[in-house]
């Protein structure tokens, strides 16, 4: 979360992929996606979590972090074995279809408090 945080500060990202405490990738001016696929080519996600929030100080009222069931089916290709967002802060885009691809991918989703 600090480093997801601490990303969102500099203005560069809402996400980062976490494996064993460590930091293995930011979000960059590309997104989640593009984060999500290249910790897939490198290996870097087998095992580890994509933890997404709000940018501190981010308008809340329309430009919300999102996840939907393309960051789960992304996240499952990568090896990621689950994602955390932001509870009251994140948009989950079709919560019902999320959940499914996360149940049939195997991976968890959870709401955090950053």
């Amino acid at each position: 979360v600090e480093a997801a945080r601490g990303l969102g500060a500099e203005d560069l990202g809402q996400a980062v992929i976490v494996r064993h405490g460590e930091i293995v990738d930011r979000e960059d001016a590309d997104g989640t996606d593009a984060l999500i696929r290249r910790c897939g080519a490198s290996g870097k996600g087998a095992g580890a979590v994509l933890v997404k929030i709000a940018k501190p100080g981010q308008e809340r009222r329309a430009d919300l972090p999102a996840i939907g069931r393309n960051t789960v089916i992304g996240a499952r290709a990568a090896g990621v074995r689950g994602i955390a967002v932001e509870a009251g802060a994140c948009l989950v885009l079709d919560r019902a279809a999320v959940a499914a691809a996360a149940d049939e991918a195997g991976i968890f989703v959870v709401g955090i408090s950053a």
